[in-house]
């Protein structure tokens, strides 16, 4: 269906059109559930060639393909490339809607994340913390609350201070 819906996107406005870069991340997002994290790269990466040439510079579309881009880099185990694209997402994020915005506080959290695989430990707390408290003050019994609790505990852990991590659970 995504590879149908590419097809009629790519007649109908050409092969440089914003709708085509939709149809293509789209098609990433199959490709990368179904397994195929390497042609997901691809695909988000034309998209991303497309949105650069049509899209304004920092617009959130663009924003949100590199966040897509840096995310199955990290499942392909591009870890250094994942890190440059969602600092370039959550650069984008917080430019177009702040530091506090749900987009920018998922984009931190995605980048905690890439950060804990490269063993950033002091950013990927600070970032967590930011995450947390942004859950916290909105509310504490969501589950991105819970889970950036756990995943905060986690980090404190891994850097090697376990009794630190007891008072945050």
């Amino acid at each position: 269906l995504a590879r149908q819906a590419h097809a009629i996107r790519q007649r109908a406005f050409g092969p440089a059109h914003r709708e085509v870069a939709r149809a293509l991340t789209v098609r990433a997002l199959v490709a990368k559930e179904l397994g195929s994290v390497d042609l997901a790269i691809q695909l988000y990466d034309s998209a991303l060639m497309i949105q650069r040439r049509v899209l304004p510079t920092g617009h959130s579309e663009t924003a949100g393909t590199l966040n897509n881009l840096a995310q199955a880099n990290l499942a392909r185990g591009n870890v250094t490339l994942a890190e440059q694209l969602q600092r370039d997402a959550l650069d984008q994020r917080r430019l177009l809607f702040g530091d506090t915005h749900p987009a920018s506080i998922g984009a931190k959290n995605n980048l905690a994340v890439i950060l804990v695989y490269l063993k950033s430990w002091d950013e990927a707390e600070l970032l967590l913390s930011e995450v947390l408290k942004f859950w916290r003050t909105r509310d504490p019994g969501h589950p991105n609350a819970i889970a950036t609790l756990n995943n905060l505990a986690t980090v404190v852990v891994l850097r090697g201070e376990a009794l630190r991590a007891e008072p945050i659970l």
